[in-house]
């Protein structure tokens, strides 16, 4: 495992540093910053989505996607979105298993759409795909733990 420093906090990770990658948005960055990592084990994660919904203020999103949330503890829903810096609230969840080889875009949300952000994300880049598994039921709300 290494730890990387990143938009302020730390992150410990099975990976190691990569050629720094192009972001899909720089603004999604705390301070503009992020490290691009190869993951050298699976790495877990969370999706949540809209299931390709567009609601007022919120974007339609898909299961699949290229940002996943990683590293740290989940609460409620509203908190998972606050800290995600989401455009909106959202629908499902999804499981997200971003494997080994896998390259990645790591840092922390900026505060984005009125949210606080603060929360790590990976941005995929390339390698293997992400896997994404579709989570049932409306368990979220009291379901607490690692992401």
């Amino acid at each position: 495992m290494a730890q990387f420093f990143v938009g302020g906090n730390w992150i410990e990770l099975p990976a190691e540093l990569a050629r720094r990658a192009a972001t899909r948005d720089i603004g999604a960055w705390r301070a503009a910053q992020y490290v691009t990592v190869q993951l050298l084990e699976s790495v877990e994660g969370v999706r949540v989505h809209t299931d390709g919904k567009a609601f007022l203020r919120r974007p339609a999103s898909a299961a699949a996607g290229a940002w996943v949330a990683i590293g740290d503890a989940i609460g409620t829903a509203a908190q998972f979105a606050d800290t995600r810096s989401l455009p909106g609230p959202f629908t499902h969840v999804g499981w997200a298993v971003l494997p080994p080889g896998c390259v990645v875009n790591i840092g922390v949300c900026s505060p984005l759409f009125g949210s606080v952000g603060g929360g790590f994300q990976a941005e995929y880049v390339s390698g293997r795909p992400i896997e994404f598994k579709q989570a049932h039921g409306k368990y979220w709300h009291s379901r607490s733990g690692s992401a």
